[in-house]
């Protein structure tokens, strides 16, 4: 039983350093090649706020959240 739970105590640690794989390549793969331009970070920056706000009216919505 001792060998469970440290098996099981791995799955975060597994966890966290996937997400910040993905999260480091697709910084270096997609997103650093957009700051080169001072006109595409003005438009990055509008589309992640953006999205930021569609998301939060949506979950406002679907919660019925006033």
């Amino acid at each position: 039983m001792d060998d469970f739970f440290k098996a099981v105590s791995k799955y975060p640690v597994f966890l966290v350093s996937v997400s910040l794989g993905v999260f480091i390549d697709a910084w270096d793969t997609r997103v650093k090649p957009l700051l080169t331009n001072p006109l595409r970070v003005a438009f990055a920056i509008a589309f992640f706020g953006l999205a930021f706000v569609g998301l939060v009216f949506t979950l406002r919505a679907m919660l019925r959240i006033s």
